[in-house]
């Protein structure tokens, strides 16, 4: 139970340092505030719904980029992106190796925000190119 706790308590700083505007970040504080919640099953829940999320977000980004881009802008993202995501499964197949030998299920909780922090931070890495090309 102290490393539930421990891991709703980090999970709350994290989302609030990092982007409390956000509504994925406010959902996915909410949900985590919830008792039903405060699980192993619930909170690995909580995460999955919030990395879905932040692949949608990442998609309209990605697209809304490849819209603001010159030809070759575009072919250079897509290429990039291409990359990301061969590094995202990869990286994807290197977090569960490492926490497929823990013991303990908060271990499953960590390896979800593993995969929401990747996901996440592509989203905003390609909306912070999108602010630079819109200037």
């Amino acid at each position: 139970m102290k490393l539930s706790v421990a891991f709703l308590l980090c999970v709350l700083s994290f989302s609030s340092y990092a982007e409390s505007e956000n509504s994925i970040e406010k959902s996915l504080d909410e949900c985590l505030a919830k008792r039903e919640n405060q699980t192993t099953a619930g909170m690995n829940t909580c995460v999955g719904v919030a990395t879905v999320a932040w692949d949608k977000e990442l998609n309209v980004v990605y697209g809304n980029l490849m819209s603001a881009l010159d030809a070759e802008g575009k072919n250079n993202l897509k290429k990039s992106q291409i990359a990301w995501l061969k590094h995202r499964d990869l990286e994807y197949k290197f977090i569960s190796s490492v926490y497929a030998t823990k013991v303990g299920t908060m271990y499953s909780n960590i390896r979800a925000m593993n995969v929401l922090t990747l996901t996440k931070n592509r989203a905003l890495e390609l909306k912070s190119y999108l602010s630079s090309s819109e200037l």
